[in-house]
């Protein structure tokens, strides 16, 4: 599958579908129900935003028009994403993901879409095993990956990047992906660097406590 036979994306219409993605991976991270003590969940209805937290919506309504690039005409943008759930060994597997993207897909096309274009997304279940043929069908279905997160995903890349088809996954597992060309993580994890964010805010919240630290990383 050569890269030739793919246009590029557009620069402006990826990176506000980035921006979406980002905002997307965030609700993936808060979207889990926590049980009450009678073994219910506790919901609560948030009043309809048009802001993410203290960050502008991306989302709205515009005048774009024509069918610029894959998955794109003149009055929707398809993404791609998807989890592991019809995995048999763990049914269900990481479907949370999937439930996010398709609140934060609601959310954005109620407001608009982007730029006067709606959301459609595109769900891609790889089972674990099957991470290859979703893969090839994305490459020829959507404009781009969103959210999506699958375990083997080392077993893609050569697909993904012969497609030229960009991503924003909820996570990374194979340092094929983490370090791959035509990805962005809102929470990086490269396989070259450790990250030690969480050290260092802990060190200046308690610097009583913290006088000399030393971490180790299983190569």
């Amino acid at each position: 599958m050569g890269a030739g036979k793919y246009s590029r994306r557009p620069r402006v219409a990826v990176l506000t579908v980035a921006l979406v993605a980002v905002l997307s991976v965030f609700a993936v991270a808060c979207g889990g129900g926590r049980s009450d003590s009678s073994g219910g969940t506790a919901t609560t209805k948030a009043p309809a935003a048009t802001d993410f937290g203290t960050m502008a919506s991306p989302c709205g309504s515009g005048d774009a028009k024509g069918a610029t690039a894959q998955g794109v005409t003149d009055t929707s943008i398809t993404i791609g994403y998807g989890d592991d759930a019809g995995y048999a060994g763990a049914p269900g597997l990481n479907k949370e993901m999937s439930d996010a993207m398709r609140a934060m897909i609601k959310w954005c096309n109620d407001q608009g879409g982007i730029n006067g274009r709606q959301v459609v997304g595109k769900y891609y279940d790889a089972a674990i095993m099957n991470v290859s043929n979703v893969m090839t069908e994305a490459c020829s279905q959507v404009f781009m990956l969103v959210g999506e997160g699958w375990s083997l995903d080392s077993a893609q890349e050569k697909v993904r990047v012969g497609c030229n088809l960009a991503a924003v996954p909820t996570y990374t597992v194979s340092p094929q992906f983490a370090n791959g060309p035509m990805m962005v993580q809102p929470s990086p994890n490269p396989a070259d660097y450790y990250g030690a964010a969480n050290a260092f805010i802990f060190a200046e919240e308690y610097p009583e406590a913290v006088k000399k630290a030393a971490t180790m990383y299983a190569n």
